[in-house]
């Protein structure tokens, strides 16, 4: 894999923060507006009654973005050191993690899972082996390799937030369907992510295949 090789530890692990880093801030974007349109819906609903109800706006917070930044810095540099070669194991510990997750998270505090719940399941399974297929296929395209790294990073943090949902109650986080709209935009961001590493990458060898020919 030559651009692996190219790689050192350092850039992979400060690729990865940074890389989590947006992604984090991206989330905390997406949840502070989803949690204000739901604020704005309810305040509407209350208007047309005769109860008063003060709503207040949700506020951005760190907490996201330095989790992100920590996890993806830190899946980014365990991908790279062990699992390039590795893409079955890498497959199979996605879905065990998967499964723990789910039987710890969503069907243990559900009774009455619906249709859409499976069919998230479902979506779950494909948008994850569909990006691990073409990763196998074209196992030196940083959009791609990037893309496995998100996949990583959602798997643990969502087995994290299922063993932590034990002691609380999350019912929106238990939702297969959050977690596969969280796993098509981290995907997203990180293929992106890593277009721009491969084009800057590009663009450098470029200059230096340029001033060799010159000197």
């Amino acid at each position: 894999m030559n651009y692996t090789n190219s790689m050192t530890r350092f850039k992979v692990f400060g690729l990865g923060g940074i890389n989590g880093l947006i992604v984090g801030l991206a989330l905390e974007k997406a949840r502070v507006a989803y949690l204000n349109y739901q604020m704005t819906q309810a305040a509407r609903e209350y208007a047309q009654t005769d109860f008063f109800v003060d709503f207040i706006q949700a506020r951005w917070e760190p907490f996201v973005p330095l989790v992100s930044t920590a996890v993806f810095a830190v899946v980014a540099f365990v991908i790279y050191e062990f699992f390039l070669n590795r893409a079955r194991l890498l497959l199979m510990i996605w879905f065990g993690l998967g499964i723990f997750a789910l039987l710890l998270g969503y069907f243990m505090s559900t009774s009455n899972p619906n249709t859409t719940s499976f069919l998230s399941l479902f979506g779950l399974v494909v948008v994850t082996y569909l990006v691990h297929w073409l990763w196998k296929t074209h196992p030196d395209s940083p959009p791609l390799l990037w893309a496995i790294t998100g996949i990583s990073a959602v798997a643990i943090v969502a087995l994290g937030v299922q063993l932590i949902g034990l002691f609380f109650y999350w019912p929106n986080l238990r939702k297969p369907l959050i977690w596969l709209v969280c796993l098509i935009g981290v995907v997203a961001i990180n293929a992106v992510f890593g277009t721009v590493i491969q084009l800057i990458s590009n663009r450098f060898k470029w200059r230096k295949s340029q001033e060799a020919s010159v000197q």
